[in-house]
């Protein structure tokens, strides 16, 4: 589920995250604030399974990036994106669906910050790339930069 390699962190199988016009409702009149919809509670106890299964990696992962930003503090994070989507194609006509992939950025990224333990304003850049696949997931790639 994790590979740590020398310059990047890579998480794989990252559960497909929901788009965020699911993820959130419009508030009610007496709330200030989008809210979290029933929608990503589902998709939370999804990700919390995913989390939990590696606590101990978590915590080698958390040690890498800690050390980046110590040794040199204008560090910036990359995150590439690998959707492996099985729904890219229609099955009747084989054409491409429409799919707003771009919707889904900001929950992944969200999450990635609850896994990595650091705020998303570090992600500064990142690609995004989109895979017909039978599979219905998303490999996360974690690089740093350095801001000049």
């Amino acid at each position: 589920m994790v590979v740590i390699e020398e310059d990047k962190i890579v998480f794989t199988k990252f559960p497909f995250p929901i788009s965020s016009n699911a993820a959130f409702r419009d508030p009610s009149r007496f709330e200030k604030r989008r809210c979290k919809s029933k929608t990503y509670a589902k998709y939370d106890e999804i990700f919390e399974v995913y989390h939990y299964s590696m606590l101990k990696e978590l915590k080698e992962v958390r040690k890498i990036i800690k050390s980046w930003f110590y040794n040199y503090p204008k560090t910036v994070l990359n995150v590439d994106l690998v959707f492996y989507d099985s729904k890219c194609f229609n099955k009747s006509d084989g054409k491409i669906k429409k799919s707003d992939i771009f919707n889904r950025i900001k929950v992944a990224h969200d999450k990635l910050a609850i896994l990595i333990e650091v705020d998303d304003c570090y992600i500064f850049s990142g690609n995004l790339v989109r895979v017909p696949s039978e599979k219905h997931y998303l490999d996360v790639i974690v690089s740093r930069s350095l801001l000049l």
